[in-house]
């Protein structure tokens, strides 16, 4: 039996195949580290992260090492595996104050996960939308204990993150965004802000020594941005969260198979648990879901631009039929967050609904937080806003009206999951959608409707 030697960088989360391969697995190996792309207005093209160094040895990131170990075992080759990167020491002593008792989805994570990062090896935990996967998180930081950065896409989710942090580790975590640079034994960090301190500085997430990368919302680091950041982190812990790893964005002619480009930067995905376990036992509520006919707009447009304009945001048909919504399910005694896209038709639902709440993304923080709190304590019965797709916990809300249409499966299950989660008195989740007019629209409405089927189940 022939033996393969691999060996994970010392300096940056790749692992170098350092013996020859027969061409048959050396193609297996490359089409494993490979994706499609179907451009809109092009051919489709092949991105293969399987990569040649100056000493003409091939490298692949290490989140494929899984893969690739499996098809060495199947080629029937013997392996020889070794890490330049040393297991950082347990050095931090966080006081564990959250949950006495993790949910039985969180506990299994946590076992899967610990296999894989004992070994050097990253992970994705794919947990449904209130699920648990921020706890999950911070119980591995707290095992580990070592210096942990924490890797977010907006502030809002900086913020959310301290508290987080707090409420469970005790600690009061670090924050580098925009020029905020105050670094902790757990810090919290914008993309953005990382991303051009590294093309100041290449170095500057090696000199940082993190011991432990987590990718919150991991589904985002296809892009180049996130890319670079999680790449140029050379933690020996990786650990991605998403409820949405798995997804294709768009129509055919632009759907890509990219999940394997963050699976390359973080690990392999495990899935502890689904909905439907997740609502047997109590940690989220059943949806019930209402689609309803949308009136025909006044004008329909021969753009997308245009239909979307005239058949959504300025559709007052529609818009009086949302509004009727809203009201029927307050008066039911359910809080409803209704969910725009734009901006103009948040303004539009709040001329039609004078006493909901209205919150967008040039609010300021203390109108975001009042609006907020007076949803949460029930002074308000309706918040419109375009903000609370991804990353906000709102459990206090009941029901869900699905404005601002769209088609991306990641919006729908994001959005949907926040309306999900359980409290007390909250026996089901009541999700309102429109079957929409128009060649783009009424296809829109298709695809979210069979998102809903296909992830959520329900009535």
């Amino acid at each position: 039996m022939t033996l393969i030697k691999l060996s994970r960088a010392a300096n940056m989360p790749q692992v170098f195949i350092n013996s020859p391969l027969d061409d048959f697995t050396f193609s297996a190996i490359r089409e494993a580290c490979s994706y499609t792309v179907y451009p809109y207005d092009g051919e489709p093209y092949v991105v293969c992260l399987l990569r040649q160094a100056r000493n003409l040895n091939w490298y692949f990131p290490q989140g494929l090492l899984t893969e690739v170990v499996q098809i060495l075992h199947d080629m029937e080759y013997e392996m020889d595996y070794k890490s330049a990167l040393r297991r950082p020491p347990k050095e931090i002593d966080w006081p564990w104050k959250g949950p006495e008792k993790l949910w039985e989805n969180q506990e299994k994570a946590i076992q899967v996960a610990m296999k894989e990062l004992d070994n050097g090896r990253g992970v994705i935990l794919y947990i449904p939308t209130a699920g648990g996967k921020t706890v999950s998180a911070l119980w591995l930081a707290k095992h580990y204990g070592t210096r942990t950065l924490v890797t977010v896409h907006t502030e809002r989710l900086v913020e959310q993150w301290k508290k987080e942090i707090l409420k469970n580790l005790g600690a009061e975590a670090g924050i580098i965004k925009a020029k905020v640079e105050d670094l902790r034994s757990i810090t919290v960090a914008t993309i953005q802000t990382l991303e051009k301190k590294i093309r100041a500085n290449p170095n500057y997430m090696t000199d940082k020594n993190f011991g432990m990368l987590i990718c919150d919302e991991v589904h985002h680091y296809k892009a180049k941005t996130f890319w670079r950041v999680a790449m140029n982190c050379n933690a020996y812990y990786r650990i991605g969260l998403s409820a949405t790893p798995k997804h294709t964005e768009g129509s055919k002619d632009t759907r890509t198979d990219d999940t394997k480009k963050f699976i390359g930067a973080i690990g392999k995905i495990i899935k502890p648990s689904s909905i439907d376990d997740l609502i047997e036992n109590g940690h989220l509520v059943a949806p019930e879901f209402h689609f309803n006919i949308s009136p025909l707009p006044d004008r329909v447009g021969n753009t997308w631009d245009a239909q979307y304009k005239y058949g959504i945001v300025e559709n007052e048909g529609r818009n009086r039929l949302i509004a009727i919504n809203a009201n029927e399910l307050k008066d039911l005694g359910y809080q409803v967050y209704i969910h725009v896209k734009h901006v103009p038709h948040g303004e539009r639902l709040k001329r039609l609904i004078p006493e909901a709440g209205w919150i967008w993304g040039e609010s300021s923080k203390k109108e975001r937080d009042l609006e907020m709190h007076r949803f949460r304590v029930g002074h308000t019965h309706i918040l419109i806003s375009t903000l609370l797709g991804e990353g906000i916990d709102l459990p206090e809300m009941d029901a869900l009206i699905m404005a601002g249409g769209g088609k991306s499966e990641i919006n729908t299950i994001q959005l949907i999951g926040r309306v999900l989660r359980a409290r007390k008195g909250k026996s089901r989740a009541i999700i309102v959608d429109y079957l929409d007019r128009g060649r783009w629209l009424r296809s829109h409405s298709e695809e979210r409707r069979m998102t809903m089927e296909s992830t959520f189940g329900g009535t």
